[in-house]
């Protein structure tokens, strides 16, 4: 009773009291202070102690005073291009606003900030935040070449924003066959020493070129990894091994505060409390099989199973089986495999099966590839000097820059002009 009464009296005081706040010119980062105000208030919604009329006046203050910042930088980022600002900064705005809309029961306003998350113009669309997804289920963040204590930050917001959808009824984690945790997963490889995973040069419209992943802040620590674990391991059925040793590192959890990285104060923490749910029964299958035409195999790509120890490759040409085991991983191995013993117009089907101390599991989701016929040359046009353009096939093909061609600067690498 006296915290809550503590709680109430601080919100009345914030409510009755500001009026603006300046025109901070880090206004985007401002609103985590809105973000953590409306979590507080949506707690204490309930609480026999907050006058009614009371949560109202501060439904209103909330609202008029830290929406209206957030979906302008999001839908114009400071008269910017889209991806001048970094992920953090409107993953910021997207879990206020959303925070906001939950606690003021405003359906718009939160369906505003869920499409920007799956299309908007900025780096608070999961398709730019996550720059690329490399084999393995590795989503490339779109902070990991400036610093990563940053990075973190995106990888925590990212999961608030999908908690708070998920009690709406909207599954933003599973969204792109879960990419919000190919990001966590990158992130936690990373910086738990898995090794440097691979990286694609990173080339926004702001004109800060990131050749390579920094090893700035490593390792950055960062409360909200439960939230993460317990929704897609306990929840989902989905391995995520890196992330589930960064929740058992952190748990049980705190509330922010200092744990090595700047802004520890960014999240409200506690989510071992919050959010961690009972194991998921053994023998769940695998999940989110892709099959891809690679060169000349094809690359697949699953999401293991929590209790899985090895994996069964298996494969058939005719959709159902029966299936043929054409390889084996062990579960410490990234979920991918290149099947190269291919036959040039044959359509093959795929199912992965998992092993542990149970059994089998059943298999995966069907997954189908059709190997089409392998080009004559491929050219990447990536020299620097000279007149040959390099056939890439290993056939032989190579080609002559003529009638003034030459080499410059590409997008992310070189190019011919």
């Amino acid at each position: 009773t006296n915290y809550g009464n503590h709680a109430v009296m601080i919100m009345n005081a914030w409510a009755s009291t500001m009026t603006s706040w300046g025109g901070d010119p880090n206004s985007a980062l401002v609103e985590i202070q809105a973000y953590q105000f409306a979590c507080a208030a949506e707690l204490m919604r309930n609480y026999s102690g907050w006058n009614p009329n009371d949560f109202a006046t501060f439904q209103s203050w909330i609202f008029n005073q830290w929406y209206g910042d957030a979906t302008y930088f999001i839908h114009y980022h400071d008269n910017r291009c889209d991806t001048y600002m970094w992920q953090n900064w409107d993953m910021t705005c997207l879990t206020a606003m959303t925070a906001m809309s939950i606690l003021c029961d405003n359906r718009a306003t939160y369906n505003e900030a869920v499409t920007f998350f799956k299309s908007g113009w900025g780096n608070g669309n999961i398709e730019e935040g996550v720059v690329k997804v490399h084999p393995g289920y590795l989503g490339q963040g779109q902070e990991m070449g400036r610093d990563q204590g940053h990075a973190s930050l995106d990888v925590v917001q990212l999961s608030e924003l999908c908690q708070m959808a998920q009690s709406q009824g909207d599954d933003l984690y599973g969204f792109e066959n879960n990419r919000v945790l190919t990001e966590c997963e990158y992130f936690a490889y990373f910086n738990l020493g898995g090794g440097v995973p691979p990286y694609l040069a990173y080339d926004g419209c702001n004109g800060d070129y990131q050749p390579g992943i920094s090893s700035a802040g490593l390792p950055a620590w960062r409360v909200g990894w439960d939230m993460i674990y317990s929704h897609y391991v306990n929840g989902k059925g989905v391995n995520a091994p890196w992330s589930a040793n960064f929740a058992a590192l952190m748990r049980p959890e705190g509330g922010g505060g200092d744990y090595g990285t700047g802004g520890g104060m960014d999240q409200l923490g506690f989510t071992t409390l919050t959010s961690y749910l009972d194991p998921i029964a053994p023998n769940t299958p695998p999940t989110g099989l892709t099959a891809q035409l690679r060169g000349a195999g094809v690359l697949l790509q699953w999401w293991g199973a929590p209790y899985g120890t090895n994996y069964n490759v298996k494969r058939a040409t005719v959709s159902g089986g029966p299936y043929t085991t054409i390889g084996n991983l062990n579960s410490t191995n990234l979920m991918f495999f290149t099947d190269t013993n291919l036959v040039t117009g044959t359509t093959y089907y795929y199912a992965i099966s998992a092993l542990s101390s149970t059994g089998e599991s059943a298999n995966s989701a069907e997954a189908k590839a059709i190997c089409l016929p392998l080009p004559l040359a491929y050219y990447k046009f990536n020299e620097t000097s000279g007149t040959n353009a390099s056939d890439n096939t290993g056939n032989g093909w190579t080609g002559t820059l003529m009638n003034g061609a030459t080499w410059t600067t590409g997008h992310s690498n070189n190019a011919v002009n």
